[in-house]
């Protein structure tokens, strides 16, 4: 038989011929990476030959490549570039390159086809060792045998947690981190220090798990903790530190009092326990946390109060009154963490109240004790102001917005205390005369920066939301607030602060609708505030006759009651006030109705 290749297809050119009497023939000296066709035919014994049969096309194999002295490069935290020897191949021959984490490949990890001598792999794990082999495609993708080396990718960090300090308590603080893309069965070498340098005496602890927990440390200390990730695959070196966390160890509880409540009122109250030691800082306490619920498990707190580290007592305001709260004081760390001890429950009282039937000669309330800042409260009804057979109730508590005040009338007001105040009710009537309400004051309970004498009675106006003013006066020596009161609401002391100049002031309501109780420009008395401390203020008809003369008080407030200096009602009409305060005077225009 003869046995004919060529790499074209009609036999024109390159023809390679073999004779064999076998019906097999090889053929050898072939271009690699061609596509060659075959064709057979039978020569008789007088050397005739028979017709051709075509055998088909086949494509020889590449060369298989080779490796270098190191085959691998720019190895990182995530992959490396793998490099070999392409062997007299044809251009255009293209190479298949594969990586896994086990010599035999059972799970391909990554591959590329390239016909370039190099192939780069990223995505891979951290810390990981890997396989690397090439072999030479041909046109059909028949491959060589492959070629094989084998390296580690680098050992990167270990990436922070979300939460990296995941458990601390007065000698054991715990670490947490993330592992990343580094490879599972990677060993975290975790330490922790009082020193940021880590130069004082350091706790290590080796774990695959990516978390560690440390034991015997110091009471209310900064540790400062870091974690590496060591290397499965020497000689390729531990990975860099992560700085995990800084965190303190939770300060020593404070000791139980043996009566932890005391001073409970309707709206605050005092807690006590015995503090810590104030050195060395390992035995204290940045300070102390209290905090009241109604949730014996404290998922919502009602109300707290911080206080300093000397501190064995604190009190909570802002409390409902007839409710059982639940207490607990936390010695805080530097990170003013607290560590909580619980000390109970109390109940608050209802409020005092008081309350009576006006008769012919009217009525007189004294209410109950209430308010540490408040001595005594008066209500007098004068005969008249209401019907014979009025009820009229007074309650020593109230539940506005006292800290943050609203108020279109003056600024800088400061309450007397949470929940200081009355609220007076007569069967929903209105009194017809002034009722007098004397509040007696504990000047010891004045709040520090202000003056007893800035004190004034305000009205909340609930359908605006907003205080208003009522006309009282303060007697600093026998420590009373006295106001007169034409609308029974809901009332509050309060630190009127003055203002710091003429620009400040505000004169209201305006224009002053006497005798129309119903109006929104009604008051029982013209107000001025916003002014200086002692600011003179004198009024004056058109004609520059005098009306009226008076200093504002040490909160920088004047109340008018519309009546002159001979004791007469002022008029109807247009008038001039003119105010004056260190050495600057202000003109303004005041408007009554009657």
């Amino acid at each position: 038989y003869q046995a004919d290749v060529s790499p074209l297809a009609d036999f024109s050119a390159g023809v390679v011929s073999v004779r064999t009497r076998t019906t097999a023939a090889a053929f050898s000296g072939l271009s690699p990476n061609t596509a060659y066709w075959a064709r057979v035919e039978a020569i008789s014994r007088s050397g005739s030959a028979t017709a051709e049969v075509a055998l088909g096309s086949t494509v020889t194999l590449v060369y298989p490549p080779a490796l270098g002295g190191q085959p691998f490069s720019a190895q990182s935290g995530d992959g490396f570039a793998f490099t070999f020897l392409p062997p007299a191949n044809p251009a255009g021959t293209r190479y298949l390159v594969q990586v896994s984490t086990d010599a035999s490949f059972t799970v391909v990890r990554a591959s590329s086809n390239t016909a370039s001598a190099a192939a780069t792999f990223t995505g891979l794990l951290s810390n990981q060792a890997y396989v690397a082999r090439v072999a030479g495609l041909n046109a059909a993708g028949s491959p060589t045998a492959f070629v094989s080396a084998s390296t580690a990718t680098a050992v990167l960090a270990p990436l922070p947690a979300p939460m990296p300090v995941s458990t601390r308590t007065t000698t054991t603080v715990g670490l947490a981190w993330l592992a990343g893309t580094i490879s599972p069965g990677t060993t975290y070498a975790a330490q922790i220090s009082s020193s940021p340098a880590y130069a004082f005496p350091v706790t290590s602890s080796a774990t695959m798990n990516a978390s560690a927990v440390f034991a015997g440390l110091q009471p209310n200390t900064t540790y400062y903790g870091r974690v590496q990730a060591l290397s499965r695959n020497p000689p390729t070196p531990d990975g860099p530190f992560l700085s995990a966390a800084v965190a303190s160890t939770l300060a020593n509880l404070p000791g139980a009092a043996s009566a932890p409540f005391k001073n409970v009122f309707i709206a605050s109250a005092t807690v006590s326990w015995t503090p810590l030691p104030l050195a060395p800082s390992s035995a204290a306490a940045s300070g102390y946390r209290v905090e009241f619920s109604t949730d014996p498990a404290f998922s919502q707190v009602w109300t707290s109060s911080t206080v300093a580290p000397s501190a064995g007592s604190a009190t909570v305001t802002g409390l409902s009154y007839s409710t059982v709260y639940y207490a607990r004081v936390g010695s805080l760390n530097w990170e003013s963490l607290p560590n909580w001890l619980v000390l109970g429950s109390t109940l608050t009282p209802l409020p005092p109240l008081s309350s009576g039937t006006v008769a012919g000669s009217g009525l007189t309330l004294s209410l109950p004790l209430a308010f540490p800042q408040i001595t005594s409260i008066i209500v007098a009804v004068p005969p008249g102001a209401f019907p014979v057979g009025t009820t009229v109730r007074a309650v020593a508590a109230i539940a506005l917005p006292l800290d943050s005040a609203a108020t279109n009338e003056a600024a800088g007001l400061t309450p007397f205390g949470p929940s200081v105040g009355i609220d007076l009710s007569a069967d929903g009537l209105q009194p017809s005369a002034p009722v007098r309400v004397s509040m007696g004051y504990d000047p010891l309970q004045v709040p520090a920066g202000q003056d007893e004498r800035r004190l004034q009675l305000w009205r909340y106006d609930a359908p605006a939301a907003q205080w208003t003013i009522v006309a009282s006066q303060v007697d600093a020596k026998t420590h009373i607030l006295t106001a007169s009161i034409r609308h029974f609401s809901t009332f509050a002391p309060f630190f009127v602060t003055a203002g710091s100049d003429l620009g400040d002031v505000r004169i209201f309501p305006q224009p002053w609708e006497v005798t129309a109780a119903f109006s929104q420009y009604w008051a029982p008395v013209l107000t001025l505030s916003g002014m200086p401390a002692g600011a003179r203020v004198r009024l004056f008809t058109l004609t520059g006759e005098s009306v009226f003369d008076g200093d504002a008080s040490a909160g920088g407030v004047l109340t008018w009651d519309g009546n002159t200096r001979y004791g007469r009602r002022a008029a109807s009409g247009t008038y001039f006030a003119t105010i004056e305060s260190g050495g600057r005077r202000l003109v303004r225009r005041v408007v009554i109705i009657r």
